[in-house]
């Protein structure tokens, strides 16, 4: 107690000061006079302020409580000299909150006379966030996909779960979170797993469960849990040695003292030495455990009764005796290993009820099995005599690893009639194994006691621990070669913890089940995707299909499984489509290799999804109920327009989008340099999501590899991706998808990173307040990055020369070459080569862009003819007086044509002058041509034709175009001039669809 007051010493500005409790509407405000203040609701008994110092460490969202909340409860409170008992009491359960004076903690004990409705006893702390931001790694799943439950996330490549902050129970005695200058730690001192269930190598979300049905392997016990606490500190641990003998006093229902408890000691003999050994003490009321120093343990702290004693080589239980215990009395119980121990001609593994040394135990308490962090599962073939134990699986999957393949190499001595014992820690849906010795195979043993967990997914190796033995006859085994294989049978197959993983033939399509929440149909005739089921929901249109391009009509479909992946692999003659399963993840992992060109003119991959299912996505893709205003792809709905287009994002900007329903979303990926053999650059952009004009009518999802949707750049061939349509509970996922498993699965055209370069280097001559980005292609690829100060770093990139361009916003500053090689790292240096003018006047910002200007905070959610868009003139803008926001960002022939410019020029500012206009995009060979005064330009020459209508589908972006005037002398007048700019074109159209460009700036110099 002393070094724990010493730790709360520096934190109590008047030690005693303020101790007490004060009664509120509603509320109890415990003030323990050590720095902590926490309130208790008067309605259920949550905690809804935790004020540390002047930090509150309460969440405001959920409050922290006993089991999920009490719903309501009885609330009282009392003062006994230095201790303050907060009483929270239901019909079956009683909460006891205790303050002591001058300390920082809140001591806390849990009555129960039965078990929660929810199958599960935790005391939770829901604590701040930004307060406390140092927790668990591996259980900090924000910003995470599941793929498992709604409990397992993938996040940045790397699971993560509550489950995998789970500590064994005798050695989780304090754990915690911290902030900068707190910590708040959950202490569970001496003899606080009493009353708890599981024994001393259960382990639980560190969050105090005192039961649960995680792999329990006990029935759940009532009565009084803890003492535990809830410690504050200025961000240090505290001891576990917690003095809780005031407890004695306060007449807490269920509580028994230090003097109505008993101790049993002993020696123990027959365990190997190397070995940690444990006595642990049960019955149907109370667990106790003690670890042996030398050969003997002493258990302290026992509650009267008769126990089952248990003798523990490491987890493995090798002796068993019982004892009474009596109030104030010692009991001495002696113990003696009755370990079966043969003489054994070979042995993997050590027995000891744990399975350390095998392949990925280091890992699986921390991980789920389908970490990319995980070494792969096999199936493996051991080596009697040459393998090494670490690459025996700890765990064994139906459908990832099976079977296990032994490979001996007998001597004569070594034949005859065998036994062959596996040791089993724990199993999943009756898991259980059978042998086959060369052409012998074992009958199918009886099905192990099931526990209603995941178990191994979930952290933890500790079940029952079972043994099995087979008796193989004599002339089973023969002088050299043997095999012998482990197979794990069961009779269920349940889509949970990697055990339903794999792909299942039918008659005309493959069903590929993720082992997760994610079951998908292919048709082996087209390779369309016929069905997706999320949860058991069925999630696919049923009139048309997910798909590639259009569909490809007929294709030959084949699949494989490769460890924990599901290949399907999709041919044509010029496209070969690869449908991708990761075991245990919610995710459809895609690779697109195309030779050519689809004959439509573009390449996409399209999610047709129910509609009803899925009622959240993009507004301006929503046409439902409208009517058609231009093409078939733009409508009208309540005065408002719609369009497909009008979902999409720039590429460099598009990394995940995505539809969502109640407990569902479906959202495309589209990560790293997935972009690399698409076309158009890092603005250019795409459909991304369209939803059906019907209630009957599929809610689709895009991803646009490749297409004329003003087009600027020749169309590539080759891999496209990878990408992957994740399927969640609702939120987003992150972009930040591990795909490094594809460069083990022989993909064509697939470049893995090891093939591939980087180039780092350093831009200047930007202006600040402009993002700079560095663009790469080739005819092969493309490649971009935003510059963060005056660095830039392109990685991933494949093998080739590249011209390189710099960008100030969306315009082209600067170009220059690099060449990339495998393996290395290229540097380049770009300079901005703008031509930056002394101007007179300037409309707009030169940036590749028509920002500012009229209409363009509007253009790519809706149609220039939207009722939501500013008057589109024609309009005449005022030098000095007018703002950029009233001049037009698009100019047309048949809508506000033309744009007139009135300036008052002083004499210094006339004579010859150039009037430079800047354009992002044209449409059906629009160009500018000026008229100064009385003098008329010549009308340039047509742009180059970009096939699509432009800013009517949402987009500005087409090329840059810079078109420059010479004004004659005698041109300009000192005094008011008028300056009008007319779209010329060759070409007629109607209203939005005439002859137009877009504009950037206009500057005279």
């Amino acid at each position: 107690m002393y070094l724990i007051a010493l730790s709360y010493a520096t934190c109590v500005p008047s030690v005693l000061a303020a101790f007490g409790v004060t009664t509120g509407s509603g509320y109890l405000s415990v003030d323990t006079g050590g720095g902590l203040v926490f309130r208790v609701s008067t309605t259920n008994g949550d905690i809804t302020s935790l004020k540390y110092g002047n930090i509150e460490c309460q969440d405001s969202s959920k409050y922290t409580h006993i089991g999920s909340g009490l719903g309501s409860a009885t609330v009282s409170y009392r003062i006994s000299g230095n201790y303050a008992i907060v009483t929270i009491a239901t019909s079956t359960l009683t909460q006891y909150y205790v303050a002591v004076s001058g300390q920082s903690a809140i001591y806390i004990g849990t009555y129960t006379t039965a078990e929660p409705d929810v199958g599960e006893l935790r005391f939770i702390a829901r604590l701040s966030k930004s307060a406390l931001p140092n927790g668990y790694t591996q259980s900090e799943v924000n910003g995470g996909t599941a793929v498992e439950g709604s409990d397992v996330f993938s996040t940045g490549g790397q699971t993560r779960s509550k489950f995998y902050s789970s500590v064994q129970f005798y050695k989780d005695q304090v754990h915690g979170v911290t902030g900068s200058g707190i910590g708040v730690y959950m202490v569970m001192p001496g003899n606080a797993y009493e009353t708890s269930s599981g024994g001393p190598f259960f382990r639980d979300i560190n969050n105090q469960d005192m039961n649960s049905g995680h792999m329990i392997t006990q029935p759940f016990r009532t009565g009084f849990f803890g003492p535990y606490a809830m410690v504050f500190t200025s961000g240090i641990a505290p001891s576990a040695s917690l003095d809780t003998s005031f407890f004695s006093n306060l007449g807490l229902t269920g509580y028994v003292a230090a003097s109505g408890r008993g101790t049993v000691k002993g020696a123990i003999s027959g365990v190997a030495s190397g070995f940690t050994v444990m006595v642990g003490l049960d019955n149907i009321d109370a667990q106790y455990w003690g670890i042996v120093s030398g050969t003997s343990y002493t258990i302290t702290g026992v509650k009267p009764g008769t126990y089952t004693a248990t003798l523990y080589k490491k987890e493995l239980e090798v002796g068993t005796g019982s004892v009474t215990v009596t109030a104030g009395g010692t009991t001495t119980l002696n113990l003696a290993s009755t370990e079966s121990i043969k003489t054994n001609i070979w042995q993997i593994g050590v027995p000891d009820g744990t399975p350390s040394g095998f392949l990925n135990t280091d890992k699986i308490e921390t991980m789920h099995p389908s970490d990319s962090r995980m070494s792969a599962w096999g199936p493996v073939t051991y080596t009697i005599g040459s393998s090494s134990a670490s690459s025996f699986p700890m765990a064994q999957f139906i459908n990832v690893n099976n079977p296990t393949t032994i490979k001996w190499t007998a001597t004569s001595s070594q034949t005859g009639a065998r036994t062959l014992r596996i040791r089993t820690t724990s199993s999943f849906a009756g898991g259980r194994p059978t042998i086959t010795v060369n052409s012998w195979s074992s009958s199918s043993p009886a099905a192990p006691t099931k526990i209603d967990s995941r178990g191994v997914t979930r952290g933890t190796w500790r079940g029952y621990n079972l043994i099995y033995e087979y008796s193989i006859p004599s002339g089973t085994l023969i002088t050299g070669s043997n095999t012998i294989t482990i197979t794990v049978i069961s009779g269920s197959l349940v889509p949970s913890a990697l055990a339903a993983f794999g792909v299942t033939k039918g008659s005309n399509y493959l069903d590929v089940d993720t082992g997760n929440k994610l079951i998908y149909r292919v048709s082996t005739t087209n390779g369309d995707i016929t069905s997706i089921k999320y949860d058991g929901k069925e999630l696919q249109y049923s009139k048309k299909f997910t798909q590639i391009g259009s569909g490809l009509g007929s294709a030959t479909v084949s699949s494989k499984i490769s460890g924990t992946t599901a290949i399907v692999t999709i041919e044509t003659s010029t496209l070969t489509q690869y449908y991708i399963a990761r075991s245990g993840q919610s995710a459809l992992y895609i690779g697109t290799y195309a030779s050519a060109e689809p004959s439509v003119g573009e390449l996409r991959f399209i999610a047709r999804l129910q509609s009803s299912v899925f009622t959240s996505s993009p507004t301006p893709s929503n046409p439902r109920g409208g009517t058609a205003i231009e093409g078939s792809d733009v409508f009208l709905v309540s005065g408002q327009t719609r369009s497909k287009f009008y979902s999409s994002v720039r590429f460099i900007d598009d990394q995940v989008h995505g539809i969502s329903g109640s407990s569902v979303g479906a959202y495309m990926v589209i990560p790293g340099n997935a972009y690399e053999t698409s076309s158009g650059g890092p603005f250019f952009r795409d459909i991304n999501n369209q939803n059906s004009q019907s209630d009957d009518g599929a809610n689709e999802v895009y991803w646009y590899m490749n297409s004329n949707h003003a087009q600027t750049e020749s169309y590539r061939t080759g891999f496209f991706g990878p990408y992957a349509l994740v399927f969640t509970s609702g939120t987003a996922p992150s972009a930040n998808l591990d795909l490094s498993f594809f460069a083990d699965l022989g993909l064509k055209g697939y470049v893995a990173d090891s093939g591939r370069g980087t180039i780092t280097g350093s831009v200047s001559g930007i202006p600040s307040g402009f993002q700079a980005v560095v663009g790469l292609k080739n005819s092969n690829a493309q490649y971009w990055a935003k510059v963060s100060g005056t660095s830039f770093s392109i990685s991933g990139v494949k093998p080739g020369t590249y011209t390189a361009t710099l960008f100030k916003k969306e315009l082209e500053v600067a170009t220059g070459s690099v060449t990339v090689s495998a393996g290395k790292s290229s540097s380049l240096t770009l300079s901005s080569t703008e031509s930056i003018k002394t101007t007179v006047w300037q409309i707009g910002l030169p940036d590749g862009t028509p920002s500012g200007f009229l209409n363009a905070d509007k253009i790519e959610t809706m149609h220039p003819s939207d009722s939501r868009m500013g008057s589109w003139g024609s309009v005449t803008y005022t030098i000095g007086s007018s703002s950029p926001s009233s001049f037009p960002m698009a100019q047309f022939t048949d809508v506000n044509n033309p744009t007139t410019i009135k300036w008052t020029a002083s004499s210094s500012q006339i004579g010859a002058r150039t009037l430079r206009i800047r354009t992002t995009s044209s449409f059906a060979s629009g160009r500018p041509t000026i008229k100064v005064n009385s003098w008329s330009s010549a009308t340039p020459a047509a742009p180059t034709k970009i096939d699509s209508r432009g800013v009517t589908r949402g987009t500005w972006r087409g090329l840059n175009q810079l078109y420059e005037y010479a004004i004659p002398a005698g041109t300009l007048v000192a005094g008011s001039n008028t300056i009008t700019i007319t779209v010329a074109s060759g070409s007629s159209g109607e209203k939005f669809l005439s002859p137009n460009i877009v504009y950037d700036s206009i500057e005279l110099y």
